[in-house]
């Protein structure tokens, strides 16, 4: 443990070196791949760099190379294995890719260290949605807007779960409270319908 705290610390160190600030100041510019070019230098030479890969994940994605985000970001997580956040950023590309089957390995991984994690629960519960597990993204859904009963987004996902299981009676009121917060928003709007 201490090792990997220490390692971590050292790789963090990278923030200031010179690899790492220039793909800052690309990325500024929006030279995506002129910055991932400069990254990829740097994980070469410290293959440990967690920052780096970090850094190469997300610098990856914004070029529109969703695999080798991935790659880097798997790198990250083998640097550092009880990190959360290169694995929450494996989201954003998964999501991309339409990944929904790797999107939940992914989320049950996080949960293993942070049950409570709102982003890998919402992730889940999408994906869940859109692989069809309607029954396990219901359950999902419900915890989460217990905790968080104003988020759009998740009524909106409980709502049209509902509507996919056939429970209208559900549905509805959930589609109404979601369009209490944004009225008009088209899928509520097309679920407010679909509840007739």
């Amino acid at each position: 443990m201490k090792k990997t705290i220490l390692i971590l610390i050292l790789s963090c160190a990278s923030l200031f070196s010179e690899p790492i600030q220039e793909s800052y100041a690309l990325e500024s510019q929006k030279q995506y791949v002129k910055a991932l070019e400069v990254v990829e230098g740097a994980c070469s030479t410290n293959p440990h760099d967690y920052l780096a890969h970090l850094r190469a994940g997300w610098l990856a994605y914004l070029s529109g190379q969703m695999a080798k985000s991935l790659s880097y970001y798997q790198k990250a997580v083998v640097i550092a294995p009880d990190a959360i956040e290169p694995r929450l950023a494996q989201f954003q590309p998964l999501s991309v890719l339409q990944n929904y089957k790797q999107i939940q390995v992914v989320g049950k991984s996080i949960l293993r260290i942070d049950r409570k994690n709102y982003t890998a629960r919402k992730n889940m519960a999408y994906a869940l949605y859109m692989t069809g597990n309607y029954k396990v993204a219901l359950q999902f859904y419900i915890g989460l807007v217990k905790e968080y009963p104003a988020d759009m987004e998740l009524l909106i996902g409980l709502a049209w779960t509902y509507l996919r299981m056939g429970d209208k009676k559900n549905a509805y009121p959930t589609f109404l409270a979601a369009n209490r917060i944004y009225p008009g928003e088209p899928r509520i709007v097309e679920g407010l319908q679909a509840c007739k």
